[in-house]
């Protein structure tokens, strides 16, 4: 499965407001991205920052405004756009090894109770290839060290068919080599 070429902006975001019960943590936000723009979103905790990607996944209904995939709305592009979470967010006591987490990030072009194909595994071994964790392949998630950790959330992103790619991963107590290795594997372009 392949993205469709960039029609203008990979990702654009037009006026959205967005919000908890009845306080806006967001109002009238826009910007817009090509493909291959690497942006960074800053913002001191509690700024909106993971409001902002849930709201472009599609996992929050904004107030007001849109989000546009390649010109599209969100929902009709939802199998191109992957997301790394917060690595707070992993349950890191799941009994699942580095590599079946990889293929996760494959899941979503393959359709309803499909299963990953010899390509979707060799692209998720190139993925681990990439950071540095081919040799992790079958040890379990909870058993990883730190730094490994910090690895496996990029992981999934460069092994699917994604372009726009929100992370939500706070770079604090990362080590230089860790970051440099995550940044290096979402700029890369997928396949």
């Amino acid at each position: 499965m392949s993205a469709p070429k960039a029609r203008g902006h990979a990702l654009e975001v037009r006026g959205l407001t967005v919000g908890y019960g009845r306080t806006p943590v967001l109002h009238d936000v826009g910007f817009a991205a090509t493909e291959g723009d690497i942006l960074g979103i800053i913002g001191p905790n509690g700024s909106g920052k993971s409001t902002l990607f849930k709201t472009v996944l599609g996992l929050m209904k904004p107030w007001a405004g849109q989000t546009l995939i390649f010109g599209s709305a969100h929902a009709s592009q939802r199998h191109i756009v992957g997301y790394m979470p917060q690595i707070e967010l992993v349950n890191w006591d799941f009994p699942v090894n580095v590599m079946d987490v990889v293929l996760m990030g494959r899941y979503s072009g393959l359709g309803l109770l499909r299963r990953p194909s010899g390509k979707d595994r060799e692209a998720a071994a190139e993925a681990l290839d990439r950071v540095g964790m081919a040799g992790l392949r079958d040890r379990l998630i909870g058993e990883l060290s730190g730094g490994q950790r910090r690895r496996v959330p990029a992981t999934p992103g460069s092994s699917c068919w994604t372009s726009p790619w929100p992370a939500s991963t706070p770079r604090r107590n990362t080590s230089s080599s860790t970051s440099s290795t995550s940044f290096e594997t979402t700029a890369r372009p997928w396949s």
